[in-house]
C-alpha cells in the first residue's frame, strides 16, 4: 500500500512499532510519549519525548518503536508545482483557446461557414 498525505497522526501504544518505507524528508513529531527511531544505513538512533521532532534523512526503511504510549505526528513534504509553470501553462492555454476561436469565427473556414449558412437561408 503506497500511502500519500501532508499530516498524518497516530497513536501507537507501549511497545508497538511503524514500518515507514521510502520516507526520507518525512517529519516525525512526538506529540506526547517517549519514540525510538531508526533508518536503515544510519549508524545512530534517536530517542524522542514528547515536543521533539525529527526528519528522516535516509531512503530505505525507518522504524518507529513506541517506548511508552505515544500520539506522533508524520508530517510528508509534498512535492511542490512551480508556481511560474501553473501561470505560463494557463496564458498559454487561455491563448490558444482565444487563438482557436477567433480563427473559427474570422478565419478562412469561419467565412466559409457563414455563406454557406447565409446561402442556405437565401433559398
Amino acid at each position: 500500500m503506497n500511502i500519500k498525505f501532508e499530516h498524518g497522526w497516530m497513536h501507537l501504544c507501549k511497545d508497538r512499532s511503524l514500518r515507514l518505507t521510502d520516507a526520507s524528508g518525512t517529519q516525525v513529531v512526538v506529540r506526547s510519549g517517549s519514540l525510538w527511531v531508526t533508518q536503515d544505513r544510519d549508524r545512530n538512533d534517536h530517542v524522542l519525548e514528547a515536543g521533539e521532532a525529527f526528519k528522516l534523512d535516509r531512503a530505505g526503511d525507518a522504524i518507529l518503536y513506541a517506548l511508552s504510549a505515544s500520539d506522533i505526528e508524520l508530517v510528508e513534504r509534498l512535492p511542490e508545482v512551480p508556481r511560474a509553470n501553473i501561470a505560463a501553462k494557463l496564458l498559454g492555454a487561455a491563448a490558444s483557446a482565444a487563438g482557436n476561436w477567433i480563427a473559427g469565427r474570422f478565419g478562412a473556414q469561419g467565412a466559409a461557414n457563414r455563406n454557406l449558412r447565409y446561402w442556405d437561408n437565401a433559398v
